[in-house]
């Protein structure tokens, strides 16, 4: 997109029109959106809030005739509701940078002596407003749960001690020779001491012998957080590919090719600012891959208008927050945007 949060006097270079620079607004920043048949007279700014902050009033103002049409939003500060202390209990703040009750900010719960927790030691308040769990509660200690099955245990006295000769031989890799082993072409086979495992592929779930493709009923938030992770730090594509890569796993491509799967994670992971996915046109320009190799022709799922490779020099795909539907853009790859990994 086009030059987020910079502009000069020189207007009508960048849009056709003579509009004053738009208002800056705190903990948040602008840039102007282009596509190949709006109209240059007309100029469109979209907003956006830096992390932890969530936009208030509308996200876009055009400027037509010389004057801007619309008011500049502002960014309040996410924070979720404040939280009491469990009965019998004592609740404390982990001293972290985050403001009392704002994102990041942690809690953490104890009971009195003679009772003990139930839930979540300690609760993070999340991009969303929400706290990650519910507030955990004080229970008498040795109380029984009510609810669990009653489990008989049945002990075997034997009277008879029987000596066999035991024969060692050298383990067998059988996920060498897919005759030895019945693991489905989509998972992978994991050698073990005279055995092995099928554990299906990400984008598939099964057994391992039998995977199906994932289907958008088929995940859940624990799955989500299995195999993804969103890194906050703000870093270039190229910077994001390689610390993905530091802990064995690699920019999200598994899930990004389905839009409802891919909004699922997204809002799973909280994504609320622009993060980059594997996605580029680096090798040739116009034809857009995911880095495992394959193309992206017709699963990109772009934001309308893109990609537009403006000023020539964008070649990384990253997907847009909620308020674009986590749709792909185009962007210069030494931007800085938070990254989504996908864990191997």
């Amino acid at each position: 997109m086009l030059l987020v949060g910079v502009f000069t006097a020189n207007v009508a270079l960048i849009s056709g029109n003579k509009c004053p620079p738009p208002l800056q607004i705190n903990h948040g920043q602008f840039e102007f959106i282009s596509s190949p048949k709006w109209p240059k007279e007309i100029c469109r700014v979209r907003y956006s809030c830096d992390l932890g902050f969530k936009l208030t009033g509308g996200e876009i103002i055009y400027c037509f005739h010389s004057r801007w049409i619309g008011d500049v939003p502002v960014c309040k500060e996410i924070n979720c509701e404040p939280l009491e202390a469990p009965a019998n209990g004592s609740m404390s703040e982990i001293s972290t940078s985050a403001p009392t009750y704002g994102m990041d900010s942690i809690m953490e719960f104890r009971c009195n002596k003679g009772y003990e927790l139930i839930g979540d030691v300690s609760l993070v308040c999340l991009a969303s407003g929400d706290w990650s769990n519910d507030t955990p509660h004080c229970a008498p200690e040795g109380c029984e749960d009510e609810t669990a099955p009653a489990t008989t245990i049945t002990t075997e006295i034997i009277t008879e001690t029987t000596t066999a000769a035991v024969t060692t031989t050298a383990d067998i890799d059988e996920c060498l020779d897919s005759s030895l082993n019945n693991c489905n072409e989509n998972a992978v086979c994991t050698n073990t001491d005279g055995s092995f495992t099928c554990e299906c592929k990400i984008g598939f779930s099964g057994d391992g012998v039998n995977c199906q493709e994932w289907s958008l009923s088929d995940w859940s938030l624990s799955m989500i957080a299995e195999h993804y992770k969103l890194i906050d730090e703000t870093m270039t594509w190229q910077e994001g590919k390689a610390y993905c890569e530091s802990f064995g796993g690699q920019l999200a491509v598994d899930g990004m090719k389905d839009l409802p799967v891919r909004q699922k994670i997204a809002r799973a992971l909280n994504v609320n600012y622009r993060a980059w996915i594997g996605l580029t046109d680096l090798d040739e320009e116009g034809r857009w891959m995911w880095i495992d190799g394959t193309s992206a022709d017709t699963n990109a799922h772009w934001y309308r208008g893109q990609p537009d490779n403006y000023e020539g020099n964008e070649h990384c795909g990253r997907i847009w927050p909620a308020a674009y539907d986590y749709k792909v853009n185009d962007s210069q790859c030494d931007s800085k945007f938070v990254v989504l990994c996908q864990l191997k």
